[in-house]
């Protein structure tokens, strides 16, 4: 009998490993889905875009300087290899696709999406962001600003998830310190997710050795560019 007990148990732990081993193949996981993953559209007109997926929510970052294009978000929920998209001011209703991620490669196909616009932003096969240059700029960097002939010595701080922070060394009078987000197409940088500036900025940079010089492409807040651009030494 004590045997028999022994057998069963064996039987027992090895269909259980079976199971999970089958339950895992059939449902991909989700961390191969979060991240950031960028795509050239090549419509009507060319442009690129950066598509940010996270736990519950994502992003839609238009990457030029395009006026008839701005950046969309929303929440998400994701069951097996289905996406629903919700609670986007863009889109009234939901939307479901499914996903598959190989190579680095994302695909997302349309199940059922009334919202046009979503469906023309989202569909087709995606890029895992390549984070080369976002490598480069990852360091602290500092600038002496001068403002009404007074110098302010600032940093700034980038790291390859996208997140940069503007802050004063001194104290400088009617600012604040200012978290952002950001990324990199080619040499431009470009910033979003700014609570005290609507829109993107962006920003053509250049790096040699120690140094990092900024210059403004477009942006449509004034108070951004200067304490942005300019040349920063590597700290």
């Amino acid at each position: 009998m004590k045997n028999r007990a022994l057998i069963f148990l064996l039987i027992l732990m090895i269909a259980t490993v079976f199971t999970s081993a089958c339950k895992n193949d059939d449902e991909p996981s989700p961390e191969l889905l979060r991240g950031s993953w960028t795509r050239t559209f090549t419509n009507d007109e060319t442009y690129h875009a950066q598509l940010n997926l996270k736990e519950t929510s994502w992003e839609w970052i238009i990457l030029d300087t395009l006026l008839a294009h701005t950046n969309s978000f929303g929440k998400m929920e994701l069951t097996g290899n289905q996406l629903r998209w919700f609670d986007n001011p863009d889109c009234d209703n939901d939307g479901r696709y499914t996903w598959t991620v190989s190579n680095n490669k994302l695909t997302l196909v349309v199940v059922g999406d009334p919202c046009q616009a979503r469906v023309t932003g989202m569909t087709g096969t995606w890029d895992r962001l390549d984070t080369t240059a976002m490598h480069l700029l990852s360091d602290s960097w500092a600038k002496t600003m001068t403002i009404e002939n007074m110098d302010y010595a600032v940093k700034l701080t980038m790291n390859t998830a996208g997140e940069l922070l503007w802050e004063m060394i001194d104290p400088i009078p009617g600012h604040t310190n200012s978290e952002v987000s950001y990324t990199v197409l080619d040499n431009t940088i470009v910033i979003y997710n700014d609570s005290e500036c609507g829109g993107n900025g962006y920003f053509r940079f250049e790096i040699s050795g120690n140094t990092l010089s900024i210059t403004t492409i477009k942006d449509s807040c004034p108070p951004r560019s200067p304490s942005f651009t300019g040349t920063w030494t590597k700290l």
